[in-house]
């Protein structure tokens, strides 16, 4: 069963530690992997770095992990924030020069709009809730700044270096809070707490509401009054979301709207991309606004995450995401962690990615190299030859 991308998603940090003409040969001839994901634009982390004694943590604010084309950003509005690992040298170009020499493909893991750094530094570019607060971690895809930005940033990635793909990770809204700092919540939130928490009424989003005859002013009012409702309570709201859109109908066309919003947004992308485009799906549709059906004609792939132990449960994942893309099997991309408790041993993994093969997937990723013990390494080998 041979698959067009076996890959396994990585850090910068990693590779440039670890030495990235060692990291990649031993990947795809030891391994048998033919794709390297490496974060190109991440999100704020701490990471253990179980892979080494000494600086066996890194931590870094949201940032881009290579040197900017400045050429290409002129009338961008937004700065991109760069890691201090590519403030003096361009450890991308290194690692894109290294597949290149040992025949590995390169896929742009790229979270998009998780972004704490451009938040807090351009707050106005940022989702706001119903009270009017800004959601630091998440970039409005509704505004015009933050859509010109990234059509920017995969101008620049898939011009400059040699990527196969680009894996769109968060590129749509991010629903609830994200917190960095101890969170400190004295009231239990339920899931139409968080749901109508999370629904962004920045101007741009009204500005969208507007232009489709949305009553932008019903819903917020809506949303408004169960939030301080359950706020001054102290109980979480008492209807089932659904049971809300039926109270104030105008909420299902603002759902809609906010579809429209992602799926354009990822048309943009894709218009401009000189590799191929891979929509990755995480959480709730409702909370992210992504619309598979309407971004199947768009992307080249639907990306999932089967991160549980349970064969049962990768195969139905794999089998509703052909479902969404009329069953085309063939571009769904599915991520499987390659350690515990997702996978709590190699035959746990080696049956998983035999499943996925089975049912006609030709995409598999493994997560994360710099994460899991190397020895998991020789588990994704096994996995890898259990297919071959």
């Amino acid at each position: 069963m041979n698959m067009d991308i076996l890959s396994i998603w990585a850090y910068v940090w990693d590779i440039v530690d670890e030495g990235v003409d060692s990291i990649i040969p031993t990947l795809k001839n030891e391994i048998g992997l033919n794709t390297l994901a490496v974060a190109t634009c991440y999100h704020s982390v701490d990471h253990l770095r179980v892979h080494r004694l000494e600086n066996n943590f890194y931590s870094s604010q949201a940032a881009i992990y290579f040197q900017p084309d400045r050429s290409l950003y002129k009338d961008t509005r937004i700065e991109p924030p760069i890691s201090p690992l590519a403030e003096n040298t361009n450890p991308l170009r290194g690692i894109s020069d290294s597949c290149d020499r040992h025949g590995m493909k390169l896929s742009s893991w790229t979270v998009c709009l998780h972004n704490s750094t451009i938040g807090r530094n351009q707050p106005e570019v940022a989702q706001r809730d119903v009270f009017g607060n800004p959601c630091w971690h998440a970039l409005c895809p509704a505004n015009e700044n933050v859509r010109e930005y990234m059509r920017t940033l995969v101008t620049d990635l898939t011009t400059n270096y040699n990527f196969a793909t680009v894996e769109l990770e968060s590129c749509d809204y991010q629903g609830g809070r994200h917190y960095h700092g101890h969170e400190k919540i004295g009231i239990p939130l339920g899931e139409t707490d968080r749901l109508l928490l999370g629904l962004c009424f920045c101007e741009s989003c009204r500005k969208s509401a507007d232009k489709e005859g949305i009553d932008v002013t019903a819903v917020a009012n809506g949303v408004r009054s169960e939030l301080v409702t359950s706020f001054e309570s102290g109980s979480p709201i008492e209807i089932g979301f659904d049971e809300f859109c039926d109270k104030v109908p105008e909420t299902r066309a603002y759902l809609k709207m906010r579809e429209s919003v992602v799926s354009s947004l990822i048309a943009d992308i894709k218009s401009v991309s000189n590799a191929s485009i891979s929509s990755m799906a995480m959480g709730d549709r409702r909370y992210s606004g992504l619309n598979t059906e309407g971004v199947r004609d768009i992307a080249d792939w639907f990306e999932i995450l089967c991160y549980a132990p349970s064969r049962e449960s990768v195969e139905t994942g794999v089998r509703n995401a052909a479902g969404l893309m009329n069953g085309e099997v063939d571009r769904v991309w599915v991520g499987l962690c390659a350690y515990p408790p997702a996978s709590p041993n190699a035959e746990t993994l080696a049956a998983n990615v035999k499943a996925v093969a089975a049912l006609g997937v030709r995409a598999v990723s493994f997560y994360n190299y710099g994460i899991m013990p190397k020895r998991n390494l020789q588990w994704i080998k096994a996995a890898i030859e259990g297919i071959g």
